[in-house]
């Protein structure tokens, strides 16, 4: 675990308002389109897929803001619905997850617990960041997850 702060960055995708449950109908369907629509664009990639979250609920029915995508070299006018936009330095506690997204709970809350003994804020932003996704053997998944404090 450990108190970062990441770079601005310019960053490719779709966002969304959605609950839990709507939220997983994205899964491997929307990176699939993103990175097929970005290589029709000519975007230069520049890092991994990643989920970012705004107020994220999971109770059903509750409604939070999701952004899907990847960081890009560049922001170039894209069609909608896609976008670049570019994200603000982004101050979080971070841990790398192995294994399956079933278990992710577990590493949310050992990052709780470590923003709550660094007496820092959550500022209702958090990150996932997908460095190796083993559909076939999900105890294989590694994902770096961030939770935005202040």
């Amino acid at each position: 675990m450990e108190i970062i702060q990441l770079p601005a960055m310019y960053f490719f995708g779709r966002s969304f308002t959605c609950d839990f449950e709507g939220m997983l109908q994205h899964v491997r369907v929307l990176p699939r389109e993103l990175f097929a629509q970005s290589q029709q664009l000519g975007l230069e990639i520049a890092g991994v897929m990643q989920w970012h979250y705004v107020d994220f609920n999971p109770q059903p029915g509750a409604l939070f803001q999701l952004r899907i995508g990847f960081p890009v070299v560049a922001k170039k006018e894209v069609p909608s619905p896609y976008e670049i936009i570019e994200l603000p330095s982004f101050k979080c506690a971070a841990a790398l997850h192995l294994g399956a997204w079933d278990k992710f709970s577990n590493t949310y809350s050992q990052l709780v617990d470590f923003v709550q003994e660094n007496n820092l804020h959550f500022t209702g932003h958090n990150r996932e960041c997908y460095m190796l996704c083993n559909f076939e053997q999900a105890d294989n998944n590694i994902t770096y997850i961030q939770i935005g404090v202040q």
